[in-house]
């Protein structure tokens, strides 16, 4: 019946645990977080809990190598760690059990200790991680248990008790009494203050009764016992004195450690960077720590820095999307594009719905002139995440290079309705205008994105080649220099500036000197290869009156244009190469290419 009630009285408490439990499970297998049996089977789970459990074991007695993440091997652990791991539960657990009427608080305490883990030894898998400390926080209370009552049971009685085994001899039967447990906090006076006339406990009185010894009472702590640490005059000294004094003297010693150990400890939690580089000092093979570090150096503007930690990752776990997402997209940000792609690729392939893998390749495969593929993967972005907003400027920009201006104008005025003064943005719609010939919405266009941002070279260069069309040659030198004083090494606004110093109509603005400058610095960049480059070096050296120079030059740019299959501007090269021959400069009411 007593049994029945202390069940019966638990019962709302595991309704409510299995509702909590129930919960828990859906939503974290709702959001991704449990591993299935094909990520983790079930084999392997049930070893690594044998084993956590065995790190859990020595962890709470020597907290030492301690880390915010412990990775998950993703594989059986080795037989020998395993069998090790389980003969050291077992042992303690038969240990327990075999001293449990004696020393029941063993019993208690071991049990709690498991019992609470199992819920979070990951049985059921949650996340990566093969344990975290967090996870002991009740479950250690329960070898707190046992530790605290072993101690005591070890120990024995308190300072100022009497020994056991007192005698008192007579002509009767002998009895022994079982020694009485002091409650904590109990307020037994008559135990240590009997009634006058009262024998004291353990002492010797002789006469006709039975013979009766009676073992000393336990001290309870935080009582309010006086007496048995204050003994009566008379009283006998307990030999169990040194005993204590000693086991107080070392719970403070431990205590101590502890406490210096958990100094050393939260000193590792500082910062972000302090702690995930800890993490992999403990554990060098740590994923989700090289993962954590590169992220943490993201959001410091670092992203050079990242790159080795998510590349790190990457190694580890070569299969895993996100990852694989992370780490192209760090490369991609930090310029290094063709390496980015095939991480990008990589995660796509695994993870098809992906939206941020999808979204960055598209980008990327803008980058390198492959627009098609690009719009495929950002229009598949969109399709996962329609908040990708801004993939409409990569769709719009791929579109254009494909000519397909009407598609192009469409997506750049979605993304420039969410953003307005996006420069990069308002440069290519504005050459989306002027390639369907409406040169007029280009200049207005290019003029907004000069407006949004006066120190953007692209902008400033792509103003200029408008109005240097409308004949506008003055502001078109102002805007093409204001470009290059910001990008020096800026080939097309170079090229184009060169040019028109040296075939302007106006012969106000030419100037041959600063014309043959620009154009030898174009040719540098370019490695003389450049046939386009070439023809504006000859128009220079022409206008500066180096007609041998020029010919020679054009003659190179002939030969670059021929091997490159272009047909028409060999022809007007060939033209310009027999101007420069008569001895004339070339100009712009001529026939000319428009670079």
């Amino acid at each position: 019946m007593r049994l029945a009630s202390l069940v019966a009285e638990k019962l709302p408490l595991l309704i409510l645990a299995g509702v909590s439990s129930a919960i828990t499970v859906y939503a974290q297998r709702a959001g991704g977080a449990m591993m299935t049996e094909t990520m983790l089977s079930f084999e392997v789970r049930v070893a690594n809990a044998v084993v956590s459990c065995a790190k859990y074991l020595a962890i709470a007695f020597w907290p030492s190598g301690l880390a915010v993440y412990y990775p998950h091997a993703l594989k059986a652990d080795s037989i020998v760690e395993v069998a090790s791991a389980a003969a050291i539960l077992v042992a303690v657990t038969l240990a327990v059990i075999a001293a449990a009427r004696k020393h029941p608080h063993l019993l208690v305490g071991w049990f709690w200790f498991v019992g609470t883990l199992v819920p979070v030894i990951g049985l059921v898998q949650v996340g990566g991680q093969a344990l975290a400390d967090r996870y002991t926080y009740v479950p250690f209370i329960g070898l707190f248990i046992a530790v605290a009552w072993g101690v005591r049971a070890i120990v024995g009685s308190e300072p100022g008790a009497q020994a056991t085994g007192g005698q008192c001899r007579g002509h009767g039967a002998r009895q022994t009494t079982p020694p009485r447990a002091g409650a904590w906090g109990s307020d037994d006076r008559a135990a240590v203050h009997p009634e006058p006339g009262a024998q004291a406990t353990g002492g010797q009185c002789r006469g006709h009764g039975a013979r009766q010894t009676t073992p000393p009472r336990a001290g309870a702590w935080g009582s309010d016992d006086r007496a048995a640490v204050h003994p009566e005059p008379g009283a006998q000294a307990t030999g169990g004195s040194l005993s204590v004094v000693v086991a107080r003297a070392a719970a403070v010693g431990v205590l101590l450690i502890f406490a210096a150990t958990t100094w050393d400890q939260t000193g590792y939690w500082r910062d972000s960077k302090t702690l995930f580089q800890h993490a992999l000092d403990v554990v060098p093979d740590n994923t989700q720590a090289h993962i954590f570090m590169a992220q943490t150096l993201v959001r410091e503007g670092r992203i050079a820095d990242a790159v080795p930690h998510f590349a790190e990752a990457v190694r580890i776990v070569p299969n895993e999307p996100y990852n694989l997402a992370d780490y192209g997209r760090a490369l991609f940000e930090s310029g290094r594009i063709d390496e980015a792609a095939p991480q990008l690729e990589q995660a796509v392939k695994l993870m098809p719905t992906h939206s941020g893998a999808q979204y960055f390749l598209g980008v990327v495969r803008g980058k390198q002139n492959r627009p098609k593929e690009a719009i495929a993967h950002l229009q598949e972005a969109l399709r996962l995440d329609p908040k990708l907003l801004h993939a409409h400027h990569y769709i719009g920009s791929a579109a254009a290079d494909q000519r397909q201006f009407v598609q192009a104008i469409q997506h750049l005025l979605k993304w420039l309705a969410i953003d307005p003064k996006s420069s990069e943005t308002l440069v290519k719609l504005g050459q989306c205008y002027s390639a369907l010939g409406n040169v007029d919405a280009a200049r207005e266009t290019l003029q907004k994105a000069v407006d949004a941002n006066p120190n953007d070279a692209y902008a400033l260069a792509a103003l200029a080649q408008i109005v240097s069309w409308q004949g506008d040659a003055a502001t078109a030198i102002e805007l093409y220099e204001r470009a290059l004083k910001i990008a020096p090494d800026y080939l097309h606004a170079a090229n184009n500036l060169a040019m028109i110093y040296a075939t302007v109509d106006d012969a106000q603005f030419r100037n041959a000197a600063r014309a043959v400058e620009l154009a030898e610095h174009s040719c540098r960049l370019t490695g003389y290869k450049d046939a386009v480059s070439l023809d504006t070096l000859a128009a220079s050296y022409a206008e500066a009156g180096r007609f041998d120079d020029a010919t020679r030059i054009i003659s190179s740019a002939i030969e670059v244009a021929k091997a490159s299959g272009e047909d028409q501007l060999v022809r007007h090269l060939e033209q310009r190469r027999a101007i420069y021959a008569a001895g004339r400069p070339w100009s712009a009411g001529e026939p000319r290419n428009d670079p």
